[in-house]
């Protein structure tokens, strides 16, 4: 049994990124982040970042094997709540509030350092078994979680891969945190979920960041993060 609980520090900046294997302009951002998150790990900031691989851009020659019809169709539900006109990559929304390029490492750098960091509204408590491929998620909830819905997001780093076709062809790019498994439920003071696991996970790599979004405006709440550190055979 593992367990983590937000820091008495509850501020925290939520980051995603919608990122493409076929956007040129992508790998710049996905450098980007990498290094944030890098930053992330070694100063333990609150600063949690997902990153969605989207699939509209696979009609250009190189089919994104990390990309998910449910990425592109949440990025475009931000996209009418934020009113942005259209969905682009990189894209970067935070704490569900704002959206920016994914490359623009001035602006994420005003964010990550302080300017836009967030206090909590509701706080997440997570315990976990593990047992296989098998995941059971304790989530409790405390503080103003009306009319909000818990996401689940199972992410992975160190993805690496050469690109042999579209725009990124004869390139080799490393992704870290992208959303593997992602799922949704209504937020309660005590929630019970199972999560399988698919094989071709590292778990050595991989982490659960659960987040607390408002329904209807889609800011992002509260937020807390478990890591996996048991290899599944």
């Amino acid at each position: 049994m593992a367990q983590q609980a937000m820091d008495k520090d509850n501020s925290f900046v939520f980051l995603e990124l919608f990122t493409s294997q076929g956007c040129s302009s992508c790998a710049a951002a996905d450098v980007l982040i990498s290094e944030v998150i890098q930053n992330t790990e070694e100063t333990y900031s609150n600063v949690f970042v997902l990153t969605y691989h989207v699939d509209y851009w696979d009609y250009l020659g190189w089919e994104d094997k990390l990309a998910n019809p449910a990425f592109t169709k949440r990025q475009r539900s931000y996209a009418k709540i934020l009113g942005s006109p259209n969905v682009y990559t990189p894209q970067l929304v935070a704490n569900g509030e704002l959206h920016f390029v994914g490359s623009d490492r001035r602006k994420l750098a005003d964010i990550v350092q302080g300017n836009d960091f967030k206090t909590a509204d509701v706080e997440l408590n997570l315990e976990i078994a593990q047992k296989g491929q098998t995941l059971d998620l304790l989530i409790r909830l405390a503080g103003d979680f009306k009319n909000t819905l818990v996401r689940i997001a199972l992410v992975e780093k160190g993805l690496i891969t050469q690109i042999q076709g579209g725009e990124n062809k004869g390139r080799t790019i490393r992704y870290d945190n992208v959303v593997r498994q992602f799922q949704s439920r209504e937020s309660e003071k005590e929630i019970f979920e199972k999560l399988i696991i698919t094989k071709n996970i590292n778990f050595q790599n991989a982490e659960l960041i659960v987040f607390v979004q408002d329904k209807n405006s889609w800011k992002v709440k509260g937020v807390s993060k478990l890591k996996l550190e048991e290899k599944i055979e």
